[in-house]
């Protein structure tokens, strides 16, 4: 639970960055995902 509360906040950090630009977000959100702090199993 604490995992998606992060992921979250930095998806709420990251959207506020790029001003709503889904172009630009999709991407970032993508290489979150893919970051290995977040190992999901």
């Amino acid at each position: 639970m604490a995992m998606t509360i992060a992921i979250l906040k930095m998806t709420n950090v990251i959207f506020r960055k790029h001003e709503k630009s889904l172009e630009q977000f999709i991407p970032d959100f993508l290489f979150i995902l893919n970051y290995p702090q977040f190992p999901f199993e």
